[in-house]
């Protein structure tokens, strides 16, 4: 699964190269191939990602990273990318709340790990989607509909009021009060194959793929819904999916627990929060908060050479000055020179590990010679351990690697920088 794409990677390329040194290329031709090559990169990159997250749950090692977030927000953001994909497919996609569900939403919120919880929400619509559109009918839909399922339980409880002075609380002041536990339910609905009574028993087990010359046209690992599975039962909630057949399309259903937000207001914060003094908070702090920097260089640290060749084509499109070190201790020799010229860099991009010198370890040193500027770690070790060792070392923030642009823009903007195109004088060959 990792190969397959790679080989329209690798024969793309070669079929571009060809084109060109006949000179022969013809610009939409050129388009279609750079999305086909690109296409097939982020297919690799998927199924990697998990790989090594199966590896990770199997081994009991992954973790939860829980936030608190809004739900109706959260599931427009992860499902707004698939009404394309679903056009495309010619699959009429539609969300759907229930009544009064969107207004009872504004007080209630999940409280999980919100990347994972989006893993598992996007393997469920790109899954219904992938299998709809391989089927032969007039009316193929996936529909998402988000409902609150609410249990009621009863608790005793006394009445202080009717019960003051009296050493033990007789039954005439004991009263039921109710707790109502309310559960999210998302269901993704399709008209696509189906599946039969024998496949729903094994749907969830690893490398579990059901005509996949027919449905899948060779994509997909066998591992998403395994995944996505376990994802849900660390969060103690419930995934199962339902299908009459053959033929009559599936329902995916996701359960996790909501959390009500508290609402109050001035008087009864005061009276609920301890007395404490205001938060001492440095002088400039509201200019750094708002101010942003436009970013004109950028240091690039990096021991593979092509990684560096690319990341610097990739960000002279946005900014003059680009300089190179190729491990940790090259980076500090090159910071050095600059600072005793009375120059330095807006940001530095930090790979982990290096000869000589690792990343985190360069960070800390950069970071003792009195550097303040941002310093990003863009790194293969994409685990929550590495990436809290690297931010420890004094890194601002951790992207893994393929080097997203968007990200990276993302991530200085949060940081106080940005960055523009700028003109460049274009060459033929």
């Amino acid at each position: 699964e990792v190969r397959t794409p790679l080989n329209t990677v690798y024969m793309g390329i070669h079929y571009l190269c060809d084109r060109l040194h006949r000179g022969r290329i013809d610009i939409h031709d050129l388009q279609q191939t750079l999305m086909d090559i690109g296409l097939s990169c982020d297919q690799a990159l998927s199924t990697l990602t998990q790989l090594l997250t199966y590896e990770k749950i199997d081994s009991g090692i992954e973790t939860l990273n829980k936030t608190t977030f809004a739900v109706k927000e959260f599931i427009t953001e992860i499902l707004q990318p698939f009404y394309v994909l679903s056009k495309e497919a010619d699959v009429a996609l539609r969300l759907c709340f229930s009544p009064g569900v969107e207004e009872r939403l504004s007080s209630l919120c999940l409280y999980a790990d919100r990347r994972k919880i989006a893993l598992v929400l996007t393997n469920l619509f790109s899954n219904a989607i992938k299998f709809t559109k391989g089927i032969e009918s007039a009316e193929k839909s996936v529909i998402v509909r988000v409902d609150i399922l609410d249990n009621y339980t009863r608790s005793s409880a006394y009445r202080r009021e009717s019960c003051e002075g009296r050493g033990v609380v007789p039954d005439d002041c004991l009263s039921e009060i109710e707790n109502v536990k309310s559960t999210l339910r998302v269901q993704v609905i399709d008209t696509g194959p189906g599946i039969s009574s024998s496949n729903l028993k094994q749907l969830f087990r690893e490398v579990i793929q059901f005509s996949p010359e027919k449905l899948q046209a060779g994509g997909g690992s066998g591992l998403g819904l395994w995944i996505a599975h376990k994802i849900v039962k660390m969060h103690k909630g419930e995934l199962k999916a339902e299908s009459q057949g053959e033929g009559f399309g599936c329902v995916f259903t996701l359960c996790l627990d909501l959390e009500r937000t508290i609402a109050m207001n001035t008087a009864e914060m005061e009276d609920f929060l301890p007395s404490l003094p205001p938060p001492v908070m440095p002088s400039s702090w509201e200019e750094k908060s708002t101010e942003t920097v436009l970013v004109t260089s950028v240091l690039i640290v990096d021991d593979a050479c092509l990684n560096r060749k690319m990341a610097r084509k990739t960000l002279n499109k946005y900014m003059n000055t680009v300089y190179e070190a190729e491990d940790g201790q090259d980076a500090l020799k090159v910071l050095t020179d600059l600072m005793e010229c009375g120059q330095c860099v807006d940001f530095i991009m930090m790979d982990f590990v290096m000869p000589k010198m690792d990343g985190p370890t360069a960070t800390r040193q950069i970071r003792e010679m009195g550097y303040e500027g941002v310093i990003i770690g863009v790194t293969g070790n994409a685990l929550d351990d590495d990436i809290k060792h690297f931010k420890t070392q004094g890194a601002n923030d951790v992207l893994p690697k393929p080097l997203d642009v968007m990200a990276l823009r993302c991530l200085l903007h949060d940081n106080g920088l940005f960055f523009n195109e700028i003109q460049d004088d274009f060459k033929e060959l």
